[in-house]
């Protein structure tokens, strides 16, 4: 079993900003990214340029996004916002960019991500390379079997929508320098949300950002002996007993709440660990990706 008494923490040595963005605009990485995002699909941005319509010019409009970059002439195109509905019910507003800036994201993410990866805690699993909801509920299943018997299913009210966007610059700037890389994620910050709060749910970086912002909140609870599995900005508890359990409900309440973040009493519950809960397929998703 993992242990959950080492916390990473902060990293002794920052990341190089200007490393990472001349890493991100080569043209291998701009071209990996555009492979990715050809991959993954999906539809237009605001622009209502397609990855067909996008896919004939793609060397030149790489190498425009590059110079564009460079430069600092870069800004990104509009928004196209869409309501999916929830299995739970209600409707998840997806913020879709457009392509150059789907691009733009995944080659900074890509030079980011494993860089940032490594602070991350044992207990987070979403959107990492070599973890999956299996892997997940493979912890579940080993913490029930070492005497953890009953579990906290929390729900942070509107995570995505509601994350602070000043905190979460500052929580990047415990992580890297200053530079243009940061410059430019506050710059999507922005453009996403003009009320200083929320994640652009369809953005390729909106992942990586979600389990920065969430990294310390792992701590706190790693920190408290909590034995927690967070699955992006859905996490579970599991406690040995109903009295530990509904402490750290408690706890989990102002935790989130010194984050900035509101617990939905009215979707968290505590419930007894099912022992024969079912692994479900992982999701299929491009080969190289």
């Amino acid at each position: 079993m993992p242990d959950d008494s080492r916390i990473r923490g902060p990293r002794a040595n920052l990341i190089d900003d200007a490393a990472v963005f001349a890493d991100a605009l080569a043209m291998r990485n701009l071209e990996t990214a555009w492979s990715r995002v050809f991959c993954n699909g999906g539809a237009a941005g605001g622009d209502g340029v397609t990855l067909a319509r996008f896919l004939p010019n793609a060397p030149a409009r790489l190498a425009q996004l590059r110079q564009a970059l460079a430069t600092g002439e870069y800004s990104p195109g509009p928004l196209r916002r869409v309501d999916v509905p929830k299995k739970a019910g209600g409707t998840r507003t997806l913020a879709i960019p457009s392509v150059i800036d789907r691009v733009a994201q995944t080659a900074i993410a890509l030079v980011l991500t494993p860089m940032i990866d490594t602070e991350f805690e044992e207990a987070s699993f979403a959107y990492r390379v070599g973890r999956s909801v299996r892997n997940a509920i493979e912890r579940i299943k080993s913490l029930h079997a070492a005497g953890h018997l009953f579990l906290v299913d929390a729900d942070i009210e509107r995570f995505f929508d509601s994350v602070p966007h000043e905190r979460l610059m500052a929580r990047l700037a415990e992580t890297m320098t200053e530079g243009p890389t940061t410059r430019l994620i506050g710059l999507w910050l922005e453009h996403a949300s003009a009320t200083g709060r929320g994640l652009a749910q369809g953005s390729p970086i909106s992942p990586l950002l979600a389990n920065l912002y969430l990294d310390r909140l792992d701590e706190e609870f790693a920190g408290r002996g909590a034995r927690i599995v967070r699955f992006a900005d859905d996490f579970v508890i599991l406690t040995e007993d109903r009295a530990g359990a509904e402490a750290a409900l408690g706890n989990a309440e102002r935790l989130l709440a010194e984050h900035g973040l509101v617990l939905n009493r009215d979707k968290s519950r505590i419930t007894l660990v099912r022992p024969g809960i079912q692994v479900p397929r992982p999701p299929v998703r491009c080969a190289h990706w």
